[in-house]
């Protein structure tokens, strides 16, 4: 009933990460050999890469993965760059007709869901509460995809890996 999130440095590969975790889940087998899954439906809202980036991710790990395209075919819903954002005030309207009857559904990047918001103060958790209110109505866990701030691999400096679009190699 809560979502949970996935943080980490820009290029640090949580996006791979939860596309591997969808994969397991739309075709019931276990995430990365381990742990079990439950068969479901899949949905991705990315604000950070084009239609034809994401698709060309799903499709080299799922042939990475071995999964032949009946195992996962129908199981997957891919928005990319939508028109509302979780400070929205129809995003609860939005995502609920959007995201019926999906199991799964992973939100690339929350810094890009939420424009405009600092991310990392404490009144953010307004905006998590949408994602609540969500699961709950519709029975869905989300993953949420953040970047962390700062680095200490680059000095401590801000993290600018995720300033613009990406080409297909990602």
């Amino acid at each position: 009933g809560r979502p949970c999130g996935l943080w980490g440095y820009g290029g640090s590969g949580k996006s791979w990460i939860a596309i591997a975790m969808a994969l397991a889940v739309s075709s019931g087998k276990p995430f990365l050999g381990r742990s079990e899954t439950r068969q479901g439906k899949v949905a991705h809202v990315s604000h950070e890469l084009g239609f034809r980036s994401l698709q060309t991710r799903y499709r080299r790990l799922a042939n990475g993965m071995r999964l032949e395209p009946d195992e996962i075919r129908g199981r997957f819903q891919l928005s990319t760059f939508p028109d509302v954002h979780l400070n929205d005030g129809g995003a609860i309207d939005w995502y609920a007709a959007t995201l019926e009857g999906v199991d799964f559904c992973i939100i690339d990047s929350f810094r890009r869901a939420v424009p405009g918001e600092d991310e990392n103060s404490s009144a953010i958790s307004k905006h998590l509460d949408v994602l609540t209110k969500l699961s709950e109505r519709l029975r869905i866990t989300f993953l949420v995809l953040h970047h962390s701030g700062k680095s200490a691999v680059n000095g401590g400096q801000n993290d600018k890996s995720h300033s613009g679009p990406k080409d297909e190699r990602g």
